[in-house]
C-alpha cells in the first residue's frame, strides 16, 4: 500500500511541472491511500496558489472538486489513527528539517501500514526512508 503526500495530490489536480507524472502515478497505482490531513493540506495549497495568483478562483474550485471526486471514487482517504499526533511530535523532535504537516503524513503512513510513500518532497522522502518506509518512484 502506498501513502500519497499532498505534493502528489496537488500536482495531479493543478497544472504544475510534475502534473503528468502525478496523474500517471494515480492512474496506475491501485492501492493508494492518504489521510484526512490531505483534505486540509490540499485546500491550503490550492488557496496559496490563488493568493499568489498562480491559480484563478474558478480553477481552484475546479481542482478542489476534481480532488474530492477522486477521493470519493478511489476511497483513498483514511481516518487519522489514534496516537498519530503524538507520533508526529516525536518525529519532529528527532528530525532534521521535517515540517509539522509532513510529520503527520509520515506518522499516518506508518500507522496505516503503508509500505511506500509517494511524495515530491525530498525532505519527507528522506525521513521516510530513514524510518524504513519505502518510497515510490514517480
Amino acid at each position: 500500500m502506498v501513502y500519497l503526500d499532498t505534493s502528489v495530490l496537488v500536482a495531479a489536480f493543478t497544472n504544475e511541472e510534475k502534473t503528468d507524472s502525478a496523474l500517471a502515478y494515480l492512474e496506475q497505482e491501485s492501492e493508494a491511500m492518504t489521510s484526512e490531513w490531505a483534505l486540509t493540506e490540499v485546500a491550503s495549497a490550492l488557496m496559496i496558489k490563488v493568493r499568489r495568483k498562480e491559480l484563478s478562483r474558478a480553477d481552484e474550485t475546479q481542482a478542489w472538486k476534481q480532488f474530492l471526486a477522486w477521493a470519493a471514487f478511489s476511497g483513498a482517504i483514511r481516518a487519522i489513527p489514534a496516537g498519530c499526533f503524538e507520533k508526529a511530535a516525536t518525529l519532529l523532535r528527532g528530525s532534521s528539517g521535517l515540517r509539522a504537516g509532513d510529520s503527520l503524513h509520515l506518522s499516518a503512513a506508518l500507522s496505516l501500514g503503508a509500505t511506500r510513500l509517494a511524495s515530491f518532497d525530498l525532505t519527507l522522502t528522506k525521513s521516510a526512508r530513514a524510518l524504513g518506509l519505502g518510497t515510490a518512484k514517480i
